[in-house]
C-alpha cells in the first residue's frame, strides 16, 4: 500500500424568511460539522464516581494509560464534567503526547485486545481536546502543538494500515467495537486540527471506492468532518506547493465521489459529500466543474411532491441548497436546473412555497406579512408574540424609534405549523 504521509438588527428583519426550496428544507437535513464529542451521560454505566476516577489518574501518572486501558468507555465519558484545575492536572501536553505514542506502541503489537485499548485512548484524547476548545483561558496549546499533531498523524496513519490486514489476525474481530473505534480514531484528526498533517491519509480515502466490506468506509464520515471544518482554518490547505497539489486532488476526489459512489454509500454520507462539495463553489477554480456535478444529481432525481418532507430526497435539496448558497441560481437561468421529470428549480421553489405558506395574513397597516398554513387565530397568536419581543428588545436597548432610512420598509415571516412542515 503506499504511503498515506509524506512528511442587532431593525423591526424589518426577516425572523423566518424562507424563500427558497432549499432554505425550506436544510432545517431538516443534518449538516455535517466540526467534531463535538460530547455525550449524553444520563445513561452512563459506569460504577466508578468522577472524583475516583479522577484520583486514579492523578495517582498513576507515570502510567496513565494503563488506567486509561483499564476502565469502560462509559467512565472516562465522565471526564468531560471535570472542572478547570482537574483539567490541568489530567491533559498535560506530555499526557496527551504519552497516550498518543502508547496508541501507535499499541497498533504496531496489535493483539485481541487491541481495539478496546485503542478505542478508550481515542475516546480519551479527543475528551481533551473538546475540553481544550471550551476551556480557552487555560492556555492548554493542543491544537497549536506540531508534536502532537504529528503523533497524531502517524496513530491515524498506522491505524489505517492495519485496517488493511485485519484479515490475517488469528483472532475474531468485534465488529462492532471495530466501527466505533475507527470512528473514535479518525476523529482525532478533526479534534487535534492535525489537517496538513494527514493530507495525505485525507487524498488516500477520499481517492478510494470504499463501501461497508472494508473497515476504512467507517472513517469516511469523520474525514468529511475534517473536510467541512478546514473551511474555517486560515487556508491550512494552501500553505505549500506540495499541499496545494494534493487538495485539488482532494477535490477532484470529490467530483468524481458524487459522480460516480452514490451506489456504494449510505445516504447520509453520499449527501454529506454533496454538502462539502459544494463549499468550493467559491473558489473559480473549481466552479464550473462543481455546477456540472450537482446539476447533474438534479437531474437525476425529482421534484415531485415536494411538500413531503421525505421527498424530494436529501441529496436533491443538498444539491440545491449549494446552488442558492453561492448564487448560481437566478430568473435567468432556472431551466438550466431540471430534475428528471422536467421540472425546473424555479417552479419546483414555486410549488413548495404555495404549499407549505398557502396563507396570508397581513398586520400593522401591512407592515408585517405572516405567510404559514395556519388559520387566522393562530397566526395572530404569532403575531402578538413577535410584537412583546419587538417591545423587550426596543426596551433593553432603550430606543423606542425604528431605524432611520431603513430600506426594509416590510417584514415577511415565514412560519411553519409544526416540526415536520
Amino acid at each position: 500500500m503506499k504511503s498515506f504521509l509524506s512528511n442587532c438588527t431593525s423591526q424589518s428583519v426577516k425572523i423566518a424568511a424562507i424563500t427558497t426550496l432549499a432554505a425550506a428544507f436544510q432545517m431538516s437535513i443534518h449538516a455535517h460539522s466540526t467534531l463535538n464529542p460530547l455525550e449524553d451521560l444520563s445513561t452512563n454505566q459506569c460504577s466508578l464516581d468522577l472524583n475516583s476516577l479522577v484520583e486514579k489518574l492523578k495517582a498513576n501518572e507515570e502510567n496513565i494509560t494503563s488506567t486509561i486501558s483499564n476502565v469502560s468507555g462509559d467512565c472516562l465519558a465522565k471526564l468531560f464534567l471535570i472542572s478547570p484545575s482537574e483539567i490541568e492536572a489530567i491533559y498535560k501536553k506530555e499526557n496527551i503526547i504519552t497516550v498518543a505514542k502508547s496508541g501507535i506502541n499499541e497498533i504496531n503489537n496489535f493483539n485481541k485486545s487491541s481495539l478496546k485499548i485503542l478505542n478508550n485512548y481515542a475516546q480519551f484524547l479527543n475528551i481533551g481536546f473538546y475540553l481544550e476548545s471550551k476551556n480557552p483561558d487555560l492556555r492548554l496549546g493542543y491544537h497549536s502543538d506540531e508534536i502532537i499533531k504529528r503523533e497524531i498523524a502517524q496513530l491515524t496513519d498506522l491505524y489505517a494500515r492495519k485496517l488493511f490486514v485485519l484479515q490475517d489476525v488469528d483472532f475474531a474481530i468485534d465488529q462492532n467495537e471495530l466501527i466505533e473505534t475507527t470512528k473514535g480514531v479518525f476523529n482525532l484528526i478533526g479534534s487535534a486540527h492535525a489537517y496538513a498533517e494527514t493530507i495525505h491519509l485525507i487524498q488516500y480515502i477520499t481517492g478510494n471506492k470504499l463501501d461497508k466490506s472494508f473497515p476504512l468506509y467507517y472513517a469516511i464520515e469523520p474525514i468529511q468532518k475534517v473536510l467541512s471544518a478546514t473551511h474555517d482554518a486560515g487556508g491550512v490547505f494552501y500553505k505549500s506547493d506540495d499541499t496545494i497539489k494534493i487538495f485539488k486532488g482532494i477535490i477532484q476526489n470529490l467530483n468524481r465521489i458524487v459522480n460516480e459512489d452514490e451506489s456504494i454509500l449510505e445516504e447520509k454520507l453520499y449527501v454529506n459529500y454533496i454538502k462539502e462539495l459544494g463549499k468550493f463553489l467559491r473558489y473559480p477554480t473549481y466552479k464550473n466543474d462543481i455546477i456540472k456535478n450537482l446539476t447533474d444529481v438534479i437531474k437525476k432525481s425529482s421534484f415531485k411532491n415536494a411538500s413531503d418532507i421525505t421527498d424530494p430526497p436529501p441529496k436533491l435539496i443538498a444539491a440545491v441548497a449549494a446552488l442558492e448558497e453561492n448564487n448560481i441560481v437566478n430568473a435567468n437561468n432556472c431551466n438550466d436546473f431540471m430534475d428528471k421529470n422536467g421540472l425546473n428549480i424555479c417552479d419546483a421553489k414555486a410549488n413548495l412555497s404555495n404549499t407549505l405558506f398557502p396563507n396570508r395574513f397581513k398586520f400593522d397597516e401591512g407592515n408585517i406579512v405572516i405567510f404559514s398554513s395556519l388559520v387566522e387565530k393562530e397566526a395572530t397568536k404569532q403575531y402578538l408574540g413577535m410584537k412583546e419581543v419587538e417591545a423587550l428588545f426596543k426596551r433593553t436597548i432603550q430606543n423606542l424609534d425604528p431605524i432611520s432610512n431603513d430600506p426594509n420598509e416590510r417584514l415577511q415571516v415565514f412560519i411553519y405549523k409544526d416540526v415536520e412542515e
